[in-house]
């Protein structure tokens, strides 16, 4: 069983080795990395869904992109399916702010991620684009599909990304067009604008849908240092 700590220790060496550096392997420990985040999400135990989510306050300035400007966030108690945000709360309380800043810096864009999920103990992963936003990743996906159909028997997933290692768990949001996603369907469709009309997304398929991954815990590495939470 590969744990956490092994990912933490071989992503810090391998950041530490000048001769990987020289020898142009750099990327070597995000490469070893991933290996171990996908293994490791085979040991993950099937914990209890949890479906609450909530519009948050706006935190941060809007993201602009282009001359547009990203809608705030709203307060309401709806759940999962009725508001379309994922809550987050427990990992923000133990993200500092300097880290939710590198975080923000580094994912609230279009960005790639390695998603890891499993099935009957086997590892499956994939390079998919996502935007971060307040403990969550949020990722355009077809209902049908394997991830999603694997996250429904089992929504423990593990993620890695620049510098970055983390466990989620996987919700389903539901059809990408409905009036409670209206507000993140915006959001993305402004992040992932280079992209989003090129036919790929069928947009009148109520199989496209949007899958929050919500971080239960993650390793941050920036210029030396560790963030933990």
């Amino acid at each position: 069983m590969v744990s956490t700590f092994m990912i933490m220790i071989s992503l810090w060496r391998g950041m530490r080795n000048p001769f990987l550096v020289s020898a142009g392997l750099e990327d070597w420990p995000v490469v070893i990395t991933a290996v171990h985040l996908v293994i490791s999400t085979v040991t993950l135990p099937r914990l209890p869904s949890q479906d609450v989510c909530l519009f948050l306050k706006p935190e941060r300035d809007k993201i602009e992109k282009g001359g547009r400007r990203l809608p705030d966030r709203m307060e309401t108690n709806e759940t999962l399916h009725q508001t379309g945000i994922c809550k987050g709360d427990n990992l923000m309380r133990k993200l500092s702010s300097e880290a939710e800043k590198i975080m923000i810096e580094r994912f609230g864009k279009d960005t790639v991620i390695a998603l890891a999920t499993a099935e009957q103990e086997m590892p499956y992963v994939r390079n998919v684009n996502a935007y971060y936003e307040d403990g969550s990743f949020y990722i355009i996906t077809y209902a049908l599909s394997n991830k999603i159909k694997q996250i429904e028997k089992n929504p423990n997933v593990a993620i890695a990304s620049d510098w970055f290692t983390a466990h989620g768990k996987g919700n389903n949001l539901g059809y990408f067009g409905k009036e409670e996603n209206r507000i993140i369907a915006e959001k993305l469709k402004i992040v992932f604008t280079e992209w989003i009309d090129n036919g790929h997304n069928d947009f009148d398929d109520e199989n496209t849908i949007i899958l929050c991954v919500e971080l239960t815990d993650g390793l941050l590495l920036s210029h030396g240092t560790r963030y933990e939470f």
